[in-house]
């Protein structure tokens, strides 16, 4: 009788290790990545649209094209959002060709600049 008395106790504490806290290295690696896709927007994005706060101007601004920071701001946009937008054209937005990993991230740091982060 006691081993059953004692199983609830085990399931429990097993249902509690299940939910194991991320490693330290994930925000490393997501800043790492964030890093990069500043990078890519500074070469890629930054002619058209202002990438971050300290960007005055662009070098096309007939392009009228929005802010990194007005756009991640919207409600419904999310990484996930984002990774969508990245998979299909947008004219007349050039068309870059990015690998996967790059369009990951850029998409990193969009979600970096994102309010409330």
């Amino acid at each position: 009788m006691r081993a059953f008395t004692t199983l609830p106790f085990v399931f429990a504490i097993a249902a509690g290790c299940t939910h194991a806290p991320p490693p330290a290295a994930a925000p490393a690696a997501a800043q790492a990545s964030a890093a990069r896709g500043l990078a890519l927007a500074e070469k890629w994005c930054a002619d058209c649209h202002r990438i971050g706060a300290d960007q005055r101007e662009v070098r096309r601004p007939e392009m009228r094209a929005p802010d990194f920071a007005a756009v991640v701001a919207r409600a419904e946009v999310d990484a996930a959002y984002l990774a969508r937008f990245m998979e299909v054209q947008h004219l007349p937005m050039t068309v870059y060709r990015l690998a996967s990993e790059e369009k990951a991230d850029v998409v990193a740091y969009l979600v970096s600049l994102k309010p409330g982060r």
